[in-house]
């Protein structure tokens, strides 16, 4: 049997079609080959109409299907081609001659049964159902030991479709003789957002004119307090930021800063 995978991000509504025209390549070509070796025949091996066919009465074509993965949240398109004909006028009794044609659609995000997958398809298609749910994502990945062993085109696969190119950034820290831990490297992603957030969120307030005392202060500290890190997620707000400035600059000792604060 012959399957052909056709992977679609978006719906085509000219799907039936498609896969119809790519069947039929199949078939014209397998037909081909058949056609040449009946030709190269001598003699009363085959008769006149065989001959005429490129074909024998015993030749059989090779079974194909096309087989469409969909990766997008819900296909809205038709699923035979049936659905994309114009019957309006036209009687029932010649509507039933026409023949159809039904695409054989495989839904990733409502595809449940993914135990049936032996290969890392199983963790492609997991990864790609939840990729809407961060939490569900991240449990999936850190219960299936399968994560910790990733061959490094099933991580790409995985971070593509789940457009999660900060995947890419990370990926050599997981890497480990030739295969790569998924749980590892979203670990370092989540450390290294959190200290890239930290930063920012530092630049800007220096950009907004608070006091180098406050720097000063939180190299002092070894770490950040929760009411520094409130002081930069609000560092938008003119009226607050000049009341910490005021509190930092007065500031003599952490343990003053911390009780003003």
């Amino acid at each position: 049997m012959v399957i052909g995978l056709e992977n679609q991000e978006e719906t085509d509504y000219l799907m039936p079609l498609r896969c119809m025209s790519y069947d039929t390549a199949e078939y014209e070509k397998q037909a081909a080959q058949i056609g040449k070796e009946v030709r190269n025949r001598s003699g009363n091996r085959v008769t006149k109409a065989e001959f005429l066919s490129d074909f024998t009465q015993d030749n059989r074509l090779t079974p194909c299907v096309t087989v469409v993965l969909y990766y997008g949240e819900n296909w809205d398109g038709a699923l035979t081609l049936h659905d994309i004909l114009d019957f309006k006028g036209i009687p029932k009794e010649f509507r039933d001659k026409v023949n159809d044609y039904q695409i054989c659609l495989c839904e990733v995000r409502k595809f449940k049964n993914t135990e049936v997958f032996k290969t890392d398809v199983r963790q492609v298609f997991d990864c790609i159902r939840y990729a809407g749910d961060p939490d569900k994502l991240y449990e999936l990945i850190a219960e299936d030991p399968a994560y910790r062993v990733m061959e490094p085109d099933t991580y790409e696969v995985i971070a593509a479709y789940t457009k999660t190119a900060e995947l890419m950034k990370v990926k050599s820290y997981g890497e480990k003789e030739g295969r790569i831990d998924m749980c590892k490297a979203i670990t370092e992603l989540i450390e290294r957002g959190r200290r890239e957030g930290l930063e920012q969120g530092i630049e800007q307030g220096r950009t907004a004119g608070m006091a180098d005392a406050i720097m000063e202060l939180l190299e002092d500290l070894g770490q950040i307090p929760q009411r520094v890190m409130e002081l930069i997620q609000a560092q938008d707000d003119p009226e607050v930021l000049s009341r910490w400035h005021k509190i930092a600059a007065r500031a003599g000792s952490v343990a003053e800063f911390e009780q003003k604060m």
